[in-house]
C-alpha cells in the first residue's frame, strides 16, 4: 500500500509526521509523494489562518488524490473534527491522542473493512523517532499538552495536559564549554560561549556517545530547497521580500537576523523540498 503524508504548523507536528511516516514503513507501506492510496494531514489551528490552510489543503489533497483514503489528524482535527468532516473531502478525523492507529485505520478503509477506534490511554504517547528521508536532523518530542490555560492560546484543549517521555527513557548527555560566537549572530553571547547550535558536530557526537546514545550519518537532502525556491515563494528578489521572510522565520522559531544562505540550511533542516513548496509556494 501507498502512503503520503502532508503536514501544516509547528515542529512537533513535523516530528508526529515523520514518526507515522516511518510507522508506515515499517509495517511495510511504500512512502510515495504522489499516487498514494492513503493521504495523512497532520493539521494546525493555532490561529484562523492556519483553520484557512488546513481547508485549503484539504481540497488540494483531494484534488490530487481523487480515490485515495484521506485522514486528518492533529490540533484542528482534534478541536474542530465537525468542520473538517464538512468539508466532504476528509475520510478519516483523528484528534491528537493515540495518532499510530490512524495507519491501521487508513489500512482497514482502503481494504473496505472497518477498523476499531482507538481508546485514548490519556498518557503520554511514544512516536519513534529517527531523521526522515530527505533531511540531515532528526526531531525528538519529549513532552505534550500544556496546563496553563491562558486566555489567548488554544494549545491545551487541543492537546490536553502535559504528558511527558518516562524519566527512564532519558539520557543526560553533558555538553562542553566551547568559547566562540555563531557566525549567524552578530555578536557573542553574555557569556562567549557556543550554544548547542553553533558547536562543531563531532563535539556534540562525543558527548552522545558518552551518555550512551548510538549516532549515525545521514545522507544530503537529495533535493534541497534552492535561493530559486525562495524566490518564486516570494522569499527573495521582491519589494516586500524582507517582510515575508521576517515571518517566516518567526513562525518557524529562527533567529531574526538571519542571511539567504542561513536560511536556506535551516529549511533544508526542517523540511523536505515538497514540504517547502506545499506550504509556501503559493504565496505570490
Amino acid at each position: 500500500m501507498k502512503f503520503a503524508f502532508f503536514t501544516l504548523g509547528c515542529k512537533v507536528n513535523l516530528f508526529e509526521t515523520q514518526a507515522l511516516s516511518q510507522l508506515a514503513a515499517e509495517r511495510g507501506h511504500e512512502i510515495v509523494d504522489s499516487g498514494a492510496d492513503a493521504v495523512i494531514i497532520n493539521t494546525c489551528t493555532v490561529t484562523s489562518v492556519s483553520d484557512h490552510k488546513n481547508i485549503r489543503a484539504f481540497h488540494r489533497l483531494r484534488r490530487d488524490n481523487p480515490r485515495a483514503v484521506i485522514a486528518a489528524c492533529g490540533c484542528f482535527a482534534q478541536i474542530d473534527p465537525e468542520r473538517v468532516q464538512a468539508t466532504g473531502e476528509v475520510d478519516i478525523v483523528c484528534g491528537t491522542q493515540d495518532r499510530a492507529q490512524i495507519i491501521e485505520r487508513c489500512e482497514a478503509a482502503v481494504q473496505g473493512r472497518e477498523a476499531a477506534l482507538p481508546q485514548g490511554s490519556g498518557g503520554y504517547e511514544a512516536l519513534p523517532a529517527g531523521i526522515p528521508q530527505g533531511r540531515t536532523r532528526a526531531l525528538l518530542k519529549i513532552e505534550d499538552g500544556c496546563n496553563n490555560f491562558c486566555t489567548y492560546c488554544i494549545i491545551p484543549y487541543a492537546r490536553g495536559r502535559v504528558r511527558s517521555l518516562p524519566p527512564e527513557q532519558v539520557l543526560h548527555a553533558y555538553i562542553p564549554d566551547v568559547p566562540g560566537k555563531e557566525r549567524r549572530k552578530r555578536a557573542p553571547g553574555r557569556e562567549g560561549k557556543l550554544g548547542v547550535e553553533g558547536m562543531p558536530p563531532e563535539v556534540l557526537l562525543e558527548a552522545l556517545r558518552r551518555a550512551g546514545a548510538q549516532a549515525e550519518d545521514s545522507p544530503e537532502p537529495p533535493d534541497p530547497i534552492t535561493k530559486t525556491d525562495l524566490y518564486l515563494a516570494g522569499l527573495s528578489g521582491g519589494a516586500d521580500s524582507a517582510a515575508r521572510r521576517r515571518a517566516l522565520q518567526q513562525e518557524l522559531g529562527l533567529p531574526e537576523h538571519l542571511g539567504s544562505a542561513g536560511l536556506l540550511q535551516a529549511l533544508n533542516l526542517l523540511m523536505t523540498r515538497e514540504e517547502f513548496q506545499h506550504r509556501y509556494g503559493e504565496l505570490r
